[in-house]
């Protein structure tokens, strides 16, 4: 039993650490002040206690995690806490001796694919080449603690709830954002305001595009908004769908409508296209089509209403069919117009992939070889910065070769089939909540899948390795749920 004598002195000591605790972090935080900037002093204090709190409690840590991916943040923030994050869940899976490592098919090819792009950055010139493999590093191993960390159904909730909260949050302040523009600190518009083609003009004018202004909220493009609030929108929907009071379906309706509005207010035309072409068939499919039908129709009527009397949007959707047919005039630059630009750029990122289809020209020095294969009135001299060619595949195809662009496709197809496998799994074990994410994940994975035609950088468009990481626990807790059964079996035999 306890004694009052005893509480007491545990309660001491407790103090008295926390008080010697105090006392490092109040002198740390000050020497931070007196040493750096006033916002890499403030970035340092709360990442120093971050990294404290993800020690002390890593599933919490690793939530945090998965919630802060959704934005872009200052300097190397989320790298060095995703890292602080892996340590705290190796610690915790020792301890309660989790296996490191098993038969995991997503991250065996991942982690080959990773070796290709390494082995690529070592011969490479291009300056950013060794930043960018340390990028495809940090991202296998993301998909290897959310896995590892993942050691039931409820651990995944918990992940996609954050994830959820934090694109809730993302949405509102890019609502904001449309009603009193601002540009985060750590915009792509920033970057833009350094370059030479900057025009001197306000940082909010940057984010104007055909009259209107594209939201990006604290993602740092419209286009990372768009995917972000894409790839959330089916675990949303279907949370909601599976809500029994009439209160948990007016939050999911009003989830949905918040991250609908800011994917429709980023302005990205590709993400649009596939929302409305693969997400929401997929949706209304899985949910049944006699039950989805009155929302179809709510949702071809808003789209309709919203296409005539919303000129922004019209103007936007109108305009990609304008650029692509002005690319077949080549009387004047093809790089004034962003369609026809993309467009006229894949048989050139084709006929270099061609050129060196084995081992690609190294990564990231695509750069450089543009300037040898690409007429001035495709691309402008200089802006091949901008990365030419947007299309995922092609590009790591250019960069790396037939290995590179071949383990790619592999990783997409295992991920799509081993969720398959995960939800016969929850299917026949009645797990409702795993089923619903195993089918939110593989919606979503198909539409980033089709992004990756349209969109260039796998290297920086992270979203695609943060769903992926997702898959990878959903798979993981499968196929845990698989080897308890087989031992079970073993053990009963």
């Amino acid at each position: 039993m306890f004694s009052l004598r005893h509480s007491s002195r545990n309660w001491l000591g407790f103090g008295a650490l926390y008080l010697l605790l105090g006392g490092v972090a109040g002198g740390m935080a000050v020497a931070l002040l007196q040493l750096l900037p006033p916002l890499r002093a403030a970035i340092g204090v709360i990442g120093i206690g971050g990294a404290f709190f993800c020690i002390a409690v890593p599933h919490l840590g690793l939530y945090t995690l998965a919630a802060l991916m959704i934005a872009v943040w200052p300097y190397q923030l989320i790298k060095l806490l995703g890292l602080v994050v892996t340590g705290a869940i190796g610690l915790w899976a020792l301890k309660v001796r989790r296996p490191l490592l098993t038969r995991d098919a997503i991250l065996l090819v991942q982690l080959l694919l990773t070796s290709v792009i390494c082995i690529s950055a070592l011969r490479s010139t291009a300056p950013d080449a060794r930043s960018i493999a340390l990028g495809f590093v940090s991202y296998a191993t993301l998909t290897w603690t959310m896995a590892t960390a993942s050691h039931s159904g409820l651990v995944v909730r918990r992940i996609v709830g954050a994830m959820l909260l934090s694109g809730v949050v993302i949405a509102v302040i890019g609502l904001v954002q449309y009603v009193r523009p601002f540009v985060w600190i750590v915009s792509a518009a920033q970057t833009y305001a350094e370059s030479p083609y900057y025009d001197g003009g306000s940082l909010e004018d940057s984010l104007q595009l055909g009259g209107s202004f594209r939201v990006e909220s604290l993602t740092g493009t419209p286009n990372f908004l768009g995917m972000s609030m894409q790839i959330l929108l089916p675990f949303a929907v279907l949370w909601s769908i599976q809500q029994a009071s009439l209160r948990n379906r007016a939050l999911g309706l009003v989830m949905v409508a918040l991250l609908a509005t800011a994917m429709v207010l980023s302005f990205t035309r590709g993400v649009i296209l596939t929302t409305a072409a693969i997400i929401v068939p997929l949706l209304a499919l899985r949910i049944g089509l006699r039950r989805s039908l009155p929302w179809l129709v709510v949702s071809v009527l808003l789209a309709g209403v919203l296409m005539l009397l919303w000129d922004p949007l019209r103007a936007r959707l109108v305009s990609t069919i304008e650029e692509l047919l002005r690319a077949r005039n080549q009387n004047e630059p093809l790089w004034s117009t962003a369609a026809g630009w993309r467009a006229a750029t894949l048989p050139i990122a084709w006929e270099i992939f061609t050129d060196h289809f084995w081992t690609g020209v190294g990564l990231g020095n695509q750069r450089t070889m543009w300037r040898q294969y690409a007429p001035t009135f495709i691309v402008m001299p200089g802006t091949e910065v901008q990365l030419p060619v947007h299309n995922a595949y092609l590009q790591l195809a250019v960069d790396v070769g037939i290995g590179g662009i071949g383990l790619l496709i592999a990783l997409v197809v295992v991920a799509w089939w081993q969720l398959r496998r995960a939800q016969s799994l929850f299917r026949a074990r009645q797990q409702r909540d795993m089923f619903a994410l195993a089918c939110a994940a593989e919606i979503a994975w198909l539409a980033m899948t089709v992004n990756n035609v349209l969109y260039p950088g796998l290297d920086n468009y992270r979203y695609f390795w943060v769903l992926l990481a997702v898959i990878g626990a959903i798979v993981r807790v499968a196929a845990d749920q698989r080897a308890a059964a087989a031992r079970g079996i073993a053990n009963a035999a």
